[in-house]
């Protein structure tokens, strides 16, 4: 879904309810006239911007499963992101919850989802490095990835080097030791 830069939202206290320092800073500076106290925010999706004011309002934020009964992980991420840039810490834990209870959930078919390649793009992109969000998808990845699981292929690079990192942390058996030379008939093309 692309941004949609026309649509209005009216919120007579975003502002003031939201524990933004952005959003609360910005209806504040001394508006002159002809001006409004529109706060623009063109490049944000408008699934994402009405979930934030949603969630101003009701204080809990609940996200709406897919069709095949799996979570959207795009919308969360996308969400999170969204929380990152008005620094609202309170939604990206929100957010955060969403997320872990998606993963801890089946779908229709009885089977656990996780956060796609793309919702891992849209992580990298829209969040700094060590952010909580980044460590998630790839604390999960590391624990639960399978063969099984979908490629990885068209995963940011740096999400890449990280998972490696921590998978490598994480497993829980070394491989066997001693010389590699006992070993060797693994890797030969024609077995001897």
């Amino acid at each position: 879904m692309e941004a949609n830069p026309t649509t209005d939202y009216a919120s007579a206290s975003l502002a003031t309810s939201s524990p933004s320092k952005i959003l609360q800073s910005r209806p504040r500076e001394k508006v002159e006239e002809g001006q409004t106290r529109e706060i623009e925010l063109p490049t944000d999706h408008d699934d994402v911007v009405a979930a934030y004011i949603e969630y101003l309002y009701a204080k809990s934020l609940t996200v709406d499963r897919t069709i095949e009964g799996r979570t959207d992980f795009h919308l969360l991420a996308r969400l999170y992101c969204f929380g990152e840039k008005v620094l609202d810490d309170a939604f990206c834990n929100a957010v955060m919850a969403n997320m872990v209870a998606g993963m801890d959930s089946r779908d229709v078919m009885g089977e656990f989802s996780y956060p796609t390649v793309e919702a891992i793009r849209i992580v990298y992109e829209g969040t700094p490095a060590g952010s909580p969000m980044r460590r998630f998808v790839i604390e999960m990845y590391a624990q639960r990835m399978s063969k099984d699981w979908a490629s990885v292929e068209g995963a940011p690079v740096e999400f890449m080097v990280e998972l490696v990192g921590e998978m490598c942390r994480v497993r829980s058996a070394p491989g066997p030791h001693g010389p590699v030379g006992r070993r060797v008939g693994k890797w030969l093309k024609e077995k001897k």
